[in-house]
């Protein structure tokens, strides 16, 4: 536990960097080339960077405060969600700048606007048929704007969440071996067990628990299935990756 800790001490460090390099009035062209071709009306690709890794460093940091100032009381499930939002704001940076190409950079950065548009279309769609809570949604001309913006950028398919942690883990694998694993093995195996059961978990479903009273043999730790600590360590190592790549980008 400690270890992921001081990690999240770091990555504080690294996160107000990241602020500074994402708040300047131009953003680095390495970083920039990623919007190219994505209309503005939609999200773009440098948006989904800075909102997955201030996702990773709040949520993280969440975590930390409820470990280390007792008085802040907080439940298995609310730790694992944080865990969780942490992990994905980590992999959709790390799926666009782990690659060292440049075009495959930029193919996965028009993937990650993929996903944002699709979300974003659904939830325009969505809200345009309020009546009750009309204000949430926006006016007709800019709801068709995204609408047709994001049909176009979406010809063809959007990539999955799994498909991206599963390629993330690939990557790390890679950049990060572990002598004696095969660890590309490794890092897709922890990745997909903290997606498939901490989703579980929020959504308000019974069987990661149900999975692990089978393979225990009886009742699970109040802590939940698996081993917390281990999972918080992998994601806070991730997220600690993830900045370093975008820093080393964004400053080159």
């Amino acid at each position: 536990m400690r270890l992921g800790l001081s990690t999240v001490d770091q990555i504080d460090t690294l996160f107000t960097r990241w602020v500074d390099l994402y708040s300047r009035s131009e953003l680095p062209s390495r970083l920039y080339r990623f919007n190219e071709g994505i209309d503005p009306v939609l999200v773009l690709p440098t948006a989904a960077l800075n909102a997955g890794l201030s996702a990773a460093f709040q949520c993280l940091w969440q975590v930390q405060q409820f470990v280390m100032k007792r008085k802040i009381r907080s439940t298995s499930i609310a730790v694992r969600g944080l865990i969780r939002a942490a992990m994905l704001g980590s992999a959709h940076t790390l799926y666009v700048l782990l690659p060292k190409n440049p075009d495959e950079r930029a193919l996965r950065a028009r993937q990650i606007a993929q996903l944002e548009a699709k979300q974003l279309r659904e939830g325009v769609r969505e809200f345009a048929a309020f009546s009750q809570l009309a204000g949430l949604g926006l006016g007709h001309a800019q709801s068709e704007l995204i609408d047709r913006a994001a049909t176009g950028l979406l010809d063809g398919g959007v990539i999955t969440e799994t498909r991206i942690l599963r390629t993330v883990g690939t990557d790390l694998g890679e950049l990060l071996p572990d002598e004696g694993t095969d660890p590309n093995d490794g890092y897709v195996e922890q990745l997909m067990w903290i997606w498939r059961s901490f989703s579980g978990i929020a959504h308000a479903f019974a069987w990661p628990e149900q999975l692990a009273q089978h393979r225990v043999g009886g009742s699970v730790p109040h802590t939940g299935p698996g081993d917390l600590v281990t999972d918080f360590v992998f994601v806070a190592t991730m997220a600690h990756v993830a900045f370093d790549q975008a820093l080393q980008v964004g400053d080159a």
